[in-house]
């Protein structure tokens, strides 16, 4: 790898760097921020349902350490493109960032892709090759991952990108009846898709033996967007980014 691109490495090990306060700022939120309770309603019948609600929305310092986080990522592509048009003699402006094409058509196309004069101004052959390889594309054969890195800098700074959402392994019911009645179901039913109703979301149908019991719950705080991340937990993801831009970064020789 060349010298010149420990700014890009420092980039990234920065980055990775922040995940241990980002993640201690996610889990105090995920233990303490939501609460569950049981109710019957008429869902499609009579159900006791479980519904959890937040009681403050999603630390906003979450946001801003992971938007920073991904900012940094994604800079570290951009300062390895720099590096690569200093090589050909070409002062970094707006147009010598790291490419990404919005499919494969659009990667190959001799006009306006990788290999078109655009690039070939300011990229060396050598360093083309090493972005071919990448597959800095959207859609089929296309590095998803740096794709969804690129779309979240994007969106970051427009939208909320991340949220606190109920799994299957956080939420529960400890206590009530021990047994079922018979012909009762002996399990809750966790939903796929949970439903929202008045602020809240029902996640579970609660058989009534349990309907007693004691609910629990914790958010996983997950990304929102894009389809790849959907429902990933947010440090698990960055981390699993950031090797993958570390690997991109030592490809230039």
């Amino acid at each position: 790898m060349r010298d010149n691109l420990l700014d890009a490495v420092t980039a990234i090990d920065w980055a990775v760097a922040q995940l241990p306060m980002l993640n201690t700022r996610v889990e105090t939120c995920r233990k303490t921020s939501p609460y569950a309770r049981i109710e019957k309603l008429d869902v499609d019948g009579p159900r006791y349902c479980l519904l959890i609600g937040e009681r403050e929305p999603l630390d906003r310092f979450i946001f801003a350490e992971a938007g920073a986080i991904i900012n940094s990522l994604r800079s570290s592509l951009d300062l390895a493109a720099a590096t690569c048009a200093r090589a050909m003699g070409i002062k970094p402006d707006i147009n010598t960032h790291f490419p990404f094409f919005q499919s494969r058509a659009h990667f190959l196309d001799a006009e306006v892709g990788l290999h078109s004069p655009k690039y070939k101004r300011w990229l060396s052959a050598d360093d083309r090759s090493v972005i071919e390889a990448v597959k800095p594309y959207e859609g089929a054969g296309g590095n998803a991952l740096l794709c969804a890195l690129h779309h979240l800098d994007v969106v970051r700074k427009h939208e909320r990108f991340i949220k606190a959402y109920p799994t299957w392994r956080s939420f529960g019911v400890r206590g009530g009846v021990a047994r079922p009645m018979e012909g009762q179901s002996a399990v809750m039913e966790p939903l796929q898709r949970p439903i929202n109703r008045n602020g809240e979301s029902i996640v579970a149908y609660v058989p009534e033996h349990m309907a007693k019991g004691q609910p629990h719950v914790a958010s996983e705080v997950v990304f929102n967007e894009p389809e790849i991340l959907v429902r990933r937990l947010v440090c698990q993801a960055l981390d699993e980014i950031a090797c993958r831009c570390k690997h991109v970064i030592e490809r230039f020789k």
